[in-house]
C-alpha cells in the first residue's frame, strides 16, 4: 500500500530496513547463538574507523545485525558501521550459559572461530572449552520452535515502534474505520512486516504493544552482567 504520507512512508521504510537486519528469514536457534555472540562483547568500526562499544540491545542490536552479516548500518548515515569486533569482555558469562543452553554452546564454538579470524587471542576460559567439550557434552536441543524466534521478533517490534517517536505519528489508532486513515506507527509496522515475509495484522501488532512489559523475559536466560541490558534500553517495556 502506497500513500500520500511522506512521513508514514518515511516510517515504513525505515522499520523495513532495521527488520530485515534483525531477524528475517532466522530461526530462533540461530538469532538465539548470535545474540550471545554479541553479548560476549562487541565493537561496532565505522566507515572512517570510529569504534563503538555497545550493547546489542533496540537499534545497536539491529545495528550490529547488519553489520555482521556484511552491510553498512545505517546507510543513510555519513559514517555507516561496516564492520564488528568481538571482544570476549564477558567471555566468562558465555561459558557459564554454554554448560545448559545450546545455542550458548554453539555461540561460543563459534566466537572462537571469529576470534581466529581477527587474530585476536582466544580467552584461556574459551580454549579450557574447546578442548573438554565435544558433541557428546553439548546441551540437548529443545524440541519445536525456539523459544526465543516470537519473542525476539516482538521485541523488536516494540523497541521500533517507541523509536519513532519523533515523527508525529500516533503509536496506534481507533480501529473503526468510520475514523478514516490508517497511518499509525502499527500501520506502518505491518507493511514493514510484510516487506521482509512476515505477515501480522495491525490488531497483532497494537497486542504486542500493550503487552510489553512481558517481553523482559526475553532476557531471563541470559546471565549476569547481561541483565545491564535491562537498565539501559527497556525501559520502553514501561511505558
Amino acid at each position: 500500500m502506497q500513500t500520500n504520507d511522506p512521513m508514514f512512508e518515511d516510517v515504513k521504510n525505515y522499520f523495513s530496513f532495521v527488520l530485515r537486519g534483525s531477524f528475517a528469514n532466522l530461526d530462533g536457534m540461530t538469532l538465539s547463538k548470535i545474540y550471545y555472540m554479541f553479548l560476549s562483547g562487541i565493537e561496532l568500526i565505522s566507515q572512517s574507523g570510529r569504534c563503538s562499544k555497545t550493547l546489542p540491545i533496540g537499534l545497536e542490536y539491529c545495528y550490529a545485525m547488519h553489520t555482521f552479516f556484511g552491510r553498512p548500518a545505517p546507510p543513510w548515515e555519513g559514517d555507516p558501521f561496516i564492520k564488528i569486533r568481538f571482544t570476549g569482555e564477558h567471555i566468562k558469562e558465555l561459558l557459564v550459559a554454554a554448560k545448559t543452553k545450546l545455542s550458548a554452546w554453539m555461540a561460543a564454538k563459534e566466537l572462537a572461530l571469529r576470534l581466529q579470524q581477527q587474530k585476536d587471542p582466544i580467552p584461556t576460559e574459551l580454549q579450557s572449552f574447546l578442548i573438554e567439550t565435544d558433541e557428546r557434552t553439548m546441551p540437548k536441543r529443545q524440541r519445536g520452535r525456539h523459544s526465543h524466534e516470537k519473542l525476539f521478533r516482538d521485541f523488536h517490534i516494540v523497541i521500533l515502534l517507541n523509536s519513532a517517536d519523533d515523527t508525529g505519528l500516533s503509536i496506534t489508532r481507533n480501529p473503526d474505520p468510520m475514523y478514516g486513515k490508517e497511518h499509525s506507527r502499527c500501520d506502518a509496522m505491518k507493511l514493514a512486516l510484510e516487506s521482509v515475509g512476515i505477515s501480522l495484522s495491525y490488531e497483532a501488532i497494537r497486542s504486542i504493544w500493550y503487552k510489553r512489559e512481558q517481553l523482559k523475559s526475553i532476557f531471563q536466560e541470559f546471565p549476569s552482567p547481561f541483565n545491564l541490558l535491562l537498565d539501559k534500553g527497556l525501559s520502553v517495556l514501561n511505558k
